[in-house]
């Protein structure tokens, strides 16, 4: 018998030279996370100031300042000082600049996602109204930045990412409900003269999510606090009270924005003035941000523009997509869109022979098609191979490396074996097509 002896040689692995770490950055978390209510405070402040000089953050160094301030929110007792803190922790997305706002808003998300778990009954509502208050305050941001359609957009985008799951894989339910519940209400909060543009870009996430929903809870959710109190209740009333006519529209709806808007600005002042006592409310008992609202919330009306609200509304309902729990709400907000508001249905006509214009392809066409690609892909890979293989220079000898009779009749025995399966599969799609375009 042959005895193998195997030699192993050890390696020194050199470590990775670590970056270096900012001090301030590494003192934030604990000073954050601390048992004292003036440390805590005294952190916040210094957070505050290091925000206002800092331009970007590594997404690292976000997910640890995000901790700390989980934590400052989980030490904090008592429902009047954790709105108090609330506010103030939502305050900090007005000391962000640039990209720096979307990147912190969405490391808030990051965190409340992962940490959602953990929390106990007693301490959901303080993250709830944490969540609203952030709602509120990047709202307020983007109004400051004046609604421009890129922010705004991309905030969409961030919002619809971490908190519009139809399915609800990355989001907790209950966070979805509360987005949902307490989103559009922020915005009429921060800015009731909000553009048209930017309340339709805010509007775009909700309602893909309520054509992809998969249960009917989403879907009831959308229906009762954002279709019906944002969008068919005040029409109905201008409808019944004859207020508006087909011929001034545009007119009579921007007249009677305005009334709402200085009413809620009255209402909203008073209320700062004398705010609702909450001292002596039991918290698990506490209402919502949005119930409080609603109890001294002016009638929203918003500039939407309808005209581009219902071709969205039908081109959701009739995508292949979209889930039966979804379809036959987005028909019925549809119907009733263009029943409500004048020359609605104008536009929509215009949309629906625009899109018959269209020249239509069938699916199986479309396979086809999606075959002839991908074959033709293989192809090009493979004449590439063997150019690349001809034109192969020796090592050395600098000599040049030239197929062999037998090499070259394998690459040729393959190219014909592909060809085949080209045309049987091209054959195949056609019987099954049935001359279909």
């Amino acid at each position: 018998t042959r005895t193998v002896i195997t030699v192993r040689r050890r390696i020194a692995v050199m470590p990775k030279p670590e970056k270096p770490v900012d001090p301030i950055l590494a003192e934030f978390p604990k000073a954050l996370a601390n048992n004292d209510p003036e440390k805590r405070a005294l952190a916040i402040q210094a957070l505050r100031l290091w925000l206002r000089r800092r331009r970007a953050l590594t997404e690292l160094a976000l997910q640890k300042l995000w901790k700390g301030i989980f934590y400052c929110m989980w030490h904090c007792d008592k429902p009047e000082n954790q709105r108090k803190l609330a506010d103030e922790l939502g305050s900090l997305l007005l000391d962000t600049k640039g990209d720096l706002f979307f990147s912190f808003f969405k490391a808030f998300c990051v965190t409340l996602h992962r940490e959602w778990p953990g929390i106990d009954a007693h301490r959901l509502d303080k993250y709830y109204w944490l969540l609203t208050s952030y709602f509120r305050f990047a709202l307020l941001v983007l109004k400051e930045r004046e609604w421009a359609e890129a922010h705004v957009r991309k905030f969409a985008d961030v919002f619809a990412e971490n908190f519009m799951d139809p399915k609800m894989r990355v989001c907790a339910p209950s966070l979805i409900l509360h987005a949902i519940q307490s989103y559009l209400p922020a915005l009429w909060q921060v800015d009731p003269r909000a553009p048209a543009h930017a309340v339709l870009l805010l509007l775009r996430p909700v309602l893909h999510t309520l054509s992809r929903a998969i249960t009917r809870l989403p879907v009831a959710r959308i229906e009762k606090q954002v279709l019906q109190p944002f969008i068919f209740a005040p029409l109905h009333r201008l409808k019944s009270q004859g207020q508006l006519t087909a011929e001034d529209w545009e007119g009579g709806m921007w007249q009677l924005r305005e009334e709402r808007a200085a009413q809620h600005q009255a209402r909203f002042n008073e209320l700062v003035e004398n705010p609702p006592d909450l001292r002596n409310v039991d918290n698990t008992k506490l209402p919502t941000d949005m119930k409080i609202f609603e109890a001294n919330i002016v009638e929203p009306l918003f500039l939407i523009d309808y005209r581009g609200l219902a071709p969205l509304l039908f081109t959701l309902a009739t995508d292949p997509a979209t889930t039966e729990a979804g379809r036959g709400s987005l028909f019925r907000a549809h119907r009733k869109l263009c029943t409500l508001v004048p020359r609605v249905e104008e536009s929509y006509q215009q949309f629906c022979t625009e899109k018959a214009e269209q020249p239509r392809i069938s699916r199986k066409a479309l396979k086809r098609r999606a075959a002839k690609a991908r074959a033709k892909e293989r192809r090009a890979r493979l004449e590439a191979g063997l150019e690349a293989e001809e034109e192969e220079e020796q090592v050395g000898a600098g000599m040049e490396v030239e197929l062999t009779a037998a090499e070259a009749a394998e690459m040729q025995m393959q190219m014909q074996m592909m060809m085949e399966e080209e045309e049987e599969e091209e054959e195949g799609l056609r019987t099954n097509g049935g001359g279909e375009a």
